[in-house]
C-alpha cells in the first residue's frame, strides 16, 4: 500500500507544484551520524543531494531512473507559451485553475514528446517499460545517449556540440518542447565515451 502510494504521489502536480516523493531512511545512530559528519561536514546540501541521486541510480532506483524525466521549469515554459502568458502569470498562487493548467499542460508537453520521438521512429513504449524497471526482452543501444533534464533553451547545434567531441554523430532527436533528446553515434565506443564524459553534466 505505502509503495503504490509513493509511486502515485511522486512527480504529481499539487497545488501547481511538482511532487517529489521519496521513501523515509531510518536515522542513524550516534556514532554514524558523528562518522557521517566528518565526511560530510564540508559538503553542501546540494552536493549531498546529487551524491544522493547518483547513489539511488546506482542502486538500480527505477524512479531515479526514469528516462521520461523532465525539468519542472521546462514544462512550466513550455505550457506558459502555449497558453500565451509569462511564467510569473502562470505560476500566479491566487490564480483558481493554476494547478489545472499546469496538469494539463504537462500532459500536453509529455504527449508531445513522445509523438515527436514516435515520427522520428523512436519505440517509446520500450522507453517507458526501461523506466519501470522491466527490461526483459528489452535490449539497450550502445549507439544512442538520451540526454534528459535539458532547459527549454536546449538547440541541437549546442547539443552537436557537447556530444560532437566525441566522435561522428549520426543524428540529433530533439522535439519542439526541448524536454529531453536522444543523440546518435555512429560508433559504440564513442558514444560510450561521450555517457562516460557527460554523465551527471550540467547543461550549462
Amino acid at each position: 500500500m505505502f509503495i503504490r502510494a509513493l509511486q502515485e504521489s511522486d512527480n504529481s502536480i499539487f497545488q501547481g507544484r511538482l511532487l517529489h516523493v521519496m521513501p523515509a531512511i531510518p536515522r542513524r545512530s550516534n556514532n554514524e551520524e558523528n562518522n557521517v559528519s566528518k565526511d560530510q561536514g564540508t559538503k553542501t546540501l546540494k552536493q549531498r543531494r546529487e551524491e544522493e541521486r547518483k547513489a539511488a541510480e546506482a542502486s538500480g532506483d527505477t524512479r531515479a531512473w526514469n528516462s521520461l524525466f523532465m525539468r519542472p521549469d521546462t514544462i512550466v515554459e513550455n505550457v506558459a507559451r502555449k497558453y500565451g502568458v509569462s511564467k510569473s502569470d502562470l505560476l500566479d498562487r491566487e490564480a483558481d485553475d493554476l494547478a489545472v493548467r499546469i496538469a494539463l499542460g504537462e500532459t500536453q508537453v509529455i504527449s508531445e514528446t513522445k509523438n515527436a520521438f514516435k515520427k522520428a521512429g523512436v519505440n517509446v513504449e520500450a522507453l517507458e517499460e526501461l523506466a519501470k524497471g522491466k527490461v526483459d526482452g528489452i535490449k539497450r543501444s550502445n549507439h544512442v545517449i538520451l540526454a534528459k533534464n535539458l532547459p527549454y533553451g536546449a538547440t541541437e547545434n549546442e547539443l552537436a556540440n557537447m556530444f560532437g567531441k566525441f566522435g561522428s554523430l549520426d543524428k540529433i532527436i530533439l522535439p519542439s518542447t526541448k524536454t529531453l533528446a536522444l543523440v546518435v553515434f555512429l560508433e559504440a565506443a564513442e558514444a560510450k565515451a561521450a555517457f562516460r564524459g557527460l554523465a551527471y553534466k550540467r547543461y550549462k
